[in-house]
Order: structure tokens, then sequence, then C-alpha cells
């Protein structure tokens, strides 16, 4: 297919993402041996009193191919379904276990001779799965969970298939076809579980589509709802009811956005997006909780393109790219709308085409703390030396008010005492997207086991190519040194047991797993040596069994399974309340109150108990917090020159408003905004909210206004009379504010607050910190303070042989 349409099948495909079997992938690189269990400070043998996991004997498959998939059908089946295949010989298997992959089946003849690359699963009923064979325009229809199939002819080739979650309509689902002549898309819709297709596309007032998502309440008139794209650029909704009954009136929910241009349309939890393409003029538009779209405001004139983060947390992040590889990270209030910059210069890879057609999406390197509300953790490119800029590892308790370096090891003593020259990088996602690193597994956290993250990376003054695994309790507040090589890592039993394994360029003989939420860790050895390629978890991870998939080293040329069960560790015995203490994260380290308050979780004490399949750990509020610094971020129309610094005025960035007609009344910033969620009180709450003001009668200079909405949360609009106002307040102010500054104790941000205020009543920016502003100095006539700065970014994997959109 042309590269002139693989950036819309893309990311059209991404909406599908999370409805795929999990992707096996052999490496075509040479495997490093590792001759002994995985061994290290924290991790010893199993011990003879501890009962072992049953490992099953390997289950060798009838092939070696390439590219292979792998699901449990159905949540808490015990049958697996593995589909290996070749799209070069066009060759294709098919394996089936119902016990949990200790045995397996090879099933290959339902399809006869046809070739099968992919398989979909509905999540309303386990026993239906839809294979496709793209050479002859078939679907395989499955309603015995794989061991039997129906051929129907489809007039469409099929890129993709999700079925509609909502259980009312179990046999609903869509399909986006790829049209060779004319490099577009086209949708279908069955209500019979694939049986029968019918094309939607002129529906949605065009010959193609872009993107479509099946979306659980994000209109609540709706319910389920399906939202497209058209190939025109506007967006529609299409309830399932409609569908289900052949009814469907498609209504367009863009009409208010200038057309024609081409965007791209996203759907994230509450919010919907809409980004322009015209790179001279990109523009986004937000839509939340179903209400219009309306026009997103960025403190900037200087962007080029806007990429989804994260909106999981009642706000929406998102990247702008400003250069190549880079990009500055910016943060919204509740309805996605103002946003003012939390981090700049974040790595951000475009998307890519290798030469052999490998497909790799954009990526901002990014990632959560999952089940821990506002830690994030980014890939920060700093500037140092300017001629050899270096990506390090940074990290916010505060929803992205304020980024530090991540700490050390305390029993890294050399690199401890060097804080922050020497610091903690970890490999995030952009590591999968070079040859050099794509071995290394990303970082791993689960909402079962909050304040555990496990991830691989070095020490030093930026991330390298080579990695070591690292553990942290406490979400990041503290790191242990885990293996000397790097770990690919897995959750079971709803966070019962953590299970680490090397990743896919080494062959090793054993694995490691932890009872104990990775306090401490065990080794086990498998019966032979293995190049494990991926390890299969049951849906939702709440089972005490594994899967690990690989090519055993004395047998290299076909694919081996094993299977490993935890049950009998535990004995069968499930948890119940007298066996969980409650923790804090402020019990295991000295960090500030998280979003204002001082929030509790459960954690098994040491009884040997499997968590049920429906635990919840927490959170619980254990009492609200004292307003502290930690609790704002920059507001609109300020940004910290470097990590540690405070909140400065830019004058070079676009101000939100400022007076415009005399007596107009307007809110006048200091700085800093609460965090969207924080519930914090008291402290320095009364000092940081905006000042009002009643512009004068007389005929004031008119600076840019922003479209006319606002946040409904603690953001306030940016004044240019700031200067003159607020240092009429600054000298009231100094005294009681200088003091909360002072007496917080700050030891996790390093930076100098000591001269508060200059002549326009902002905090200045006193830091010595070790990082290089990437913005330009304030006032500089036409500069950006989001532009990236003179130097080159970090190399791209075959940047030369690749193409960028």
């Amino acid at each position: 297919r042309g590269t002139k349409v693989m950036a819309v099948l893309v990311l059209a495909l991404l909406a599908m993402a999370a409805a795929q079997p999990f992707k096996l992938t052999r490496p075509q690189s040479p495997a490093t041996n590792v001759s002994e269990p995985l061994l290290g400070s924290r991790v010893s043998r199993r011990s003879a009193l501890l009962p072992p996991p049953t490992i099953s004997a390997p289950t060798l498959m009838d092939d070696a191919f390439m590219y292979g998939s792998v699901h449990f059908v159905g949540n808490g089946s015990q049958i697996v379904l593995f589909l290996t295949h070749d799209p070069d010989t066009r060759q294709s298997n098919l394996y089936r276990s119902t016990d949990y992959g200790v045995t397996w089946v090879h099933d290959g003849s339902i399809f006869g001779t046809d070739y099968i690359n992919t398989m979909f699963l509905s999540p309303n009923d386990p026993n239906l799965v839809i294979f496709n064979s793209p050479d002859t325009g078939t679907l395989y229809i499955s309603k015995d969970a794989g061991l039997s199939a129906t051929p129907y002819g489809v007039n469409f080739d099929c890129v993709g298939l999700v079925f509609s979650a909502n259980s009312s309509f179990p046999k609903l689902a869509y399909a986006l076809a790829f049209n060779s002549a004319s490099e577009t898309l086209s949708l279908y819709i069955t209500v019979n579980s694939g049986v029968s297709w019918t094309s939607v596309t002129s529906q949605f007032g065009g010959t193609s589509v872009t993107a479509a998502y099946w979306a659980n309440g994000i209109d609540s008139n709706n319910g389920d709802t399906l939202f497209v794209q058209s190939g025109t650029g506007h967006a529609y909704r299409v309830s399932a009811t409609g569908l289900a009954s052949g009814q469907a009136t498609p209504v367009k929910i863009s009409g208010n956005v200038p057309s024609p241009l081409l965007y791209t349309f996203e759907v994230h939890d509450q919010y919907m997006f809409l980004q322009s393409l015209v790179t001279s003029d990109p523009v986004m538009y937000v839509s939340y909780a179903g209400g219009p779209f309306v026009q997103a405001v960025f403190p900037t004139t200087t962007q080029h393109r806007f990429l989804f983060v994260d909106s999981s947390e009642d706000m929406a992040i998102i990247a702008v790219q400003h250069a190549d590889n880079l990009s500055n990270l910016y943060i919204s209030g509740r309805k996605g709308l103002d946003f003012s910059m939390s981090l700049y210069s974040v790595l951000y890879l475009p998307l890519r085409i290798s030469p052999g057609g490998q497909v790799f999406p954009p990526i901002v390197d990014f990632a959560r703390a999952a089940g821990m509300e506002g830690i994030y953790l980014a890939q920060h490119e700093s500037y140092i030396d300017p001629s050899n800029p270096a990506l390090q590892s940074v990290q916010t308790f505060n929803k992205g008010g304020h980024w530090e370096r991540l700490h050390p090891p305390a029993a890294a003593t050399d690199c401890a005492a060097a804080f922050p020259d020497c610091s903690l990088h970890l490999h995030l996602w952009s590591s999968q997207t070079s040859p050099t690193t794509a071995s290394i597994p990303p970082l791993f956290t689960r909402a079962s086991a909050p304040g555990v993250i496990l991830a691989n990376g070095v020490l030093g003054s930026a991330l390298a190519a080579s990695a070591e695994a690292y553990y942290s309790i406490d979400a990041g507040a503290s790191w242990t040194e885990l293996t000397k090589i790097p770990l690919q890592f897995h959750s079971l039993a709803s966070g019962s047991i953590l299970f680490a394994v090397a990743p896919n360029n080494y062959i090793t003989r054993g694995f490691i797993y932890s009872l104990d939420l990775g306090q401490t860790w065990q080794s086990e050895q498998l019966p032979y040596n293995i190049q494990v390629i991926g390890v299969l978890t049951e849906h939702g991870e709440r089972q005490p069994r594994v899967l690990v998939f690989g090519f055993i080293q004395e047998i290299p040329d076909t694919w081996a399974a094993y299977s490993i069960d935890f049950t009998p560790v535990f004995g069968g015995a499930t948890c119940g309340p007298a066996q969980y203490v409650e923790w804090s994260l402020r019990d295991f380290a000295d960090v500030p109150c998280v979003l204002g308050q001082e929030l509790t979780y459960l954690r098994r004490n040491d009884s040997a108990c499997m968590n049920p399949a429906d635990f919840v750990p927490g959170p619980s509020v254990r009492g609200n917090c004292t307003c502290a610094i930690e609790d704002y971020a920059c507001d609109v129309g300020f940004a910290r020159p470097s990590l540690a610094a405070p909140c400065v005025q830019r004058t070079d960035i676009m101000a939100l408003t400022s007076c415009i007609v005399p007596g107009q009344h307007i809110n006048i910033s200091r700085g800093y905004r609460l965090v969207v969620d924080d519930e914090c009180v008291g402290g320095i709450k009364q000092f940081m909210q905006p000042v009002p003001f009643v512009c004068p009668t007389y005929s004031a200079p008119a600076t840019t206004a922003a479209p006319s909405h606002s946040e409904d949360d603690d953001h306030s609009n940016v004044g240019m009379l700031a200067g003159f106002l607020v240092a009429l307040i600054a000298v009231s102010m100094l005294a009681t504010f200088g003091v909360v500054y002072m007496q917080r104790r700050m030891k996790r941000i390093h930076h100098n607050y000591n001269r508060l205020v200059n002549n326009t009543g902002i905090v200045n920016s006193s830091a010595d910190d070790h990082d290089e502003a990437m913005l330009p100095a304030t006032g500089a006539p036409g500069a950006s303070a989001l532009a990236s700065p003179a130097a080159p970014g970090p190399a791209t994997p075959q940047d030369d042989a690749m193409v960028s959109y």
C-alpha cells in the first residue's frame, strides 16, 4: 500500500489497538546467552520452604514463522488461540489450547489452504472469533472459540474490525476496509456477527472515512455511540441502537468547525479532538463530555502539530511539535480548552515507515504511574552541552506542575552524591523504535499494584543504549537496582505476583518473581534455554498463570510455549481483610502530598494468599494537606525557564486577554494556577489567587484576545497590566509569601525562592539549575518561548531511509 495513506491508515488502526490480540515478532538479530539464572542483589534462589510454581513441559509447534498473535478467548476462559503466519510465503497455522496453554492442538485445517493473518475477538461472546483471509476476501467466523469456522465472502479488504462493547448489542461490529484504487478507507457495519455487512460510508457525508471509535458514556444521551470521521474532515455520531436496528441516522457534531480543512479525529475518555493538518496554521478543536467543539488555546503562535498524550485524569495532556524530534508538553483545565506549558523539550517521534514496511506510530515519551493520580514520567531533552543534546528522565507528582530528575538508588553512592548531575534515566516508549534499543522493554506499572514501577534504565548524566533493571515501590520517589540486565515485566493474580524474564535478545533458562510487590524476588529455572519472544497473561491479569512463547536454543526452528501456574505457591488461598495493611506514599518517602491529599492504599501483608479477582487497592483519603507550591502549575502565559525554576511571565508567549474596553473587569494572574483536582486547603492559597482589576477609563493598548471561553476550574486570565498592578501589592505580599516559601521543606525541588518579586510582581527565576533553558529570553521580538533551540535532535533510527509525516 502506498505510503501516502499510511499516516491516515495507521492512525485509524490505533483506535482499534485495544481490541487486537497480543502480537509476537521473532527478532532477526542474534541473541545473547544468559548462562546463569537471573540473580542480583535483590534476587535469590527460591527457598526450599516455598512451594514452586508448576511449569509445564514445553509444547513445540510445527513452524517458525516470524509473526504470531495469541489471545485468551474470553475472560476467565482456559482456551487460548495462537496464530502464526508468514506474509512472504502466505502460510499460516492456528494452534488451540483448552487448558491454559499446557497442551496445544494444531487447528490450521479449518481454513483449508487459505492464508490467515489476523483474528478478531468479541468482548461479549467468548466463543465468537473472526479470522481474516486477505488474499481470498474471506472472513472465517467461529462460534465455538476456534474449534471450527465457517467462511463468508466479503467484497472488501478488511484492515480492522471492532465489536461493540455494549452487551445489549453483542452482534454489532464495524470494519474498516481499504480501497486500493482510491487509497482510502470505507466503513462497514454488521448486525449479525459478521455474516453480512452493509457499507455505510456515504451516510457520513463523503466517499471515505478516516477514523471510527466506539465510545461508551461520552454522550449521556446516546449511551454506546459510534463516532466516525468522514473523509471530508467532519465528525459524526450515531447510536448503537440505530445501527443495530438498521435505522441509523448519523448526526454531524463538528458543524461549527471551519471547513474545508483536513483534520485528524480522536476520541479519548470524555474528550474528542479535531486537529488540522495544515502545518502553516495548525489549530485544534476540543469537545468535552459530548459538547460542541471549541478551539483550544495554546500560549504560543509557533506550533507544527498536536499529538494527544493522555486524558485519563480530568484534563487533557497534549504535545505540540515544534521541531522534528522535539515537542513541548501542555496541560489543560478540566474542559480541555486553555493550555499552559508543563514541560519543554519532550522527545517526540513522528509516524515513520522503515524500508521494510514496518510502521512506527507517533510517540511522545511519556508514561503514567498506574493507579496513582498525578504521577507521570517523561523523556526530557537537556542542552547542558548544546553540541550534544541528551535525553534525561524526569518525573512529576502533581500532574505536571513541577518536574524533577529521578533519584538514583541509595546504594549507588557515587551517583547519589553527584545528584542531579548523576541521576536515573529510564527507557520509556521511544526505545522500541531504535534498532539499538528495540529489545529493551518499556516501563511497567499496573493499577492493581499502585506505587510499584518496574523499568529498565541507566545511571549517569543521560539515557544510554544499555540498561539494567530497576524497581520502585513508592511510585518513583526512590529506586533499587534489581538485575544487571534488562527485564520484561508482568503482573498476575490481580497484582499478587510480579513476573520478570529476560527480553527477546537474550537466551535464558530462568525467570524471577516476587510475592511482596517487588521487595524480594525469587528465581526459578526452566527445563531448557529459551529465547523469550513474548509473555501472555489472561485478560485483566486476574489469573495466577502466565504463558511464555519463544524458541528453545536446542530446537531453534520451531515455536515453543510454556505454561507457568503459580497457584501452588499460595496453596489456592484467597486473601481476606485481615491480610492487608494500609500504606501511604508519604510513609515511604519525604515527598509532598499528591494533589493536596494524603491518600492511602492497601497492600497484602506477609500472608501467603492471592488477591481476589475484584481486588481494589484504593485509594482512600487520610486527610487534606496544606496548600504549598507543589500544588500549583504555571498559569497560561507563564512558563518555567528550566526544570527547577519558578513560573515566570513570558512576554513572548501569547497572553489570554487584557484590557480591551474601558471599565472591563479582568483577572490578573500571579503566575500559577491550582492543579486540576487538587484538594489542598489553606496555606499559600490566598496568595495565589488572581487579582481582580477594573480596566481604566482611558484608552489602553489592546492586545490579542483569546476566543471568548474559559475553563470551569481555577484558571485565570493573564493581563498585560500585571506589571504595574502586581508591583503595588508585592510589598504587602513579600513578608508572608516569602516566609511560607522559605519554611516549606523543598528537598525534592532544587530551586531558590529567595528573590520573590521583580518590577512586574512575578516570581523571579534565580535557580542554579543544571539544565540550560530551552526558552529564549523574555521579550525577544518575534521569538517564541516554545521554539526549539538551534541544536540537533536525538538520532532517529534509519532517519535517512524513513518516511516522516
